[in-house]
């Protein structure tokens, strides 16, 4: 315990022991996803499952302090495993290249106990959150935009789901590119781990924390759960409608081939950009 030692003294022993328990998937290795599971190897869990088929690029590292130069153009998963394990070799990890959706989820958070949201995209958090109420798995909301963010503890048959109260965009432009500061996502990140750790104390509250860094404030909403919930009341599957933004699982590909390396194959089309492995293809689509 002299690792966690300074660390027990402020959350006690018995949160300590928990911790070290506990299984947790952190579904999105990005800025937000890479910086939660960066405190959590060091907090000591026991395992951390990533999921994210998306590589490292350098438009990533202005805000994602876990990867450098070197990680370019390797899975985000691959990459972070690499880092993490250097700073804790008592933590499990289980890097999944693969994007979480109708086909996927319930393999995905197999034997998991908490879900942690690294997500940037709506179209895979409502598979997330499904999954979440389907399983009966506490699942951590976190999001950032610009120099705002969210987070939010939900527990499936005890507070709102993400349905309740967010719906996906179904316009076509869903995808434009909205800027993220480094700060936001510093401090969504540790409102999610926190979250994370009351939940190991028994605190279950259930406000939305939203925080606005251009004027240094932070928020408690209430939301109420929704009766007519499509997913937490009446167990109906996401149901995704237009061009969301995410990425999508697909069968072909097409487009020129712009990178390669031992784990993936990267082609550019009109459609957007395919990332290949030797078993999935996903499509990364085409921002404005």
């Amino acid at each position: 315990m002299e690792r966690y030692s300074r660390q027990i003294l402020a959350i006690g022993v018995d949160i300590q022991e928990k911790i070290q328990r506990s299984r947790v998937a952190v579904i999105g290795i990005g800025a937000l996803g890479s910086r939660v599971s960066e405190i959590l190897t060091r907090m000591g869990v026991k395992r951390l499952r990533f999921v994210d088929p998306d590589i490292v690029e350098i438009s990533n590292l202005h805000r994602v302090s876990l990867f450098d130069e070197s990680d370019i153009g390797m899975p985000k998963v691959i990459a972070a495993t690499k880092h993490l394990e250097k700073i804790n070799s008592e933590v499990t990890f289980e890097p999944i290249v693969d994007t979480v959706d109708n086909i996927s989820w319930r393999e995905l958070l197999k034997g998991i106990d908490v879900i942690i949201d690294g997500l940037d995209n709506d179209l895979s958090r409502s598979f997330l959150n499904y999954a979440s109420v389907h399983l009966g798995i506490p699942y951590i909301y976190g999001a950032v935009t610009g120099e705002y963010g969210n987070a939010m503890l939900i527990l499936p048959g005890k507070t709102p789901c993400l349905a309740c109260f967010m719906k996906v965009s179904s316009t076509n432009n869903a995808c434009e590119v909205i800027g993220v500061s480094p700060p936001i996502v510093e401090t969504i990140a540790a409102l999610e781990v926190q979250l994370f750790l009351n939940l190991l104390r028994g605190i279950e509250e259930s406000e939305l924390l939203y925080v606005d860094l251009s004027n240094m404030s932070l928020d408690k909403i209430k939301i109420k759960r929704n009766d007519k919930c499509s997913v937490c009341s009446l167990g109906k599957e996401p149901s995704i409608n237009g061009n969301p933004c995410g990425v999508e699982r697909v069968k072909q590909y097409d487009g020129e081939l712009t990178f390669s390396n031992e784990y993936i194959n990267v082609y550019n089309s009109e459609k957007g950009v395919y990332l290949v492995y030797k078993d999935k293809i996903f499509l990364k689509k085409r921002v404005s």
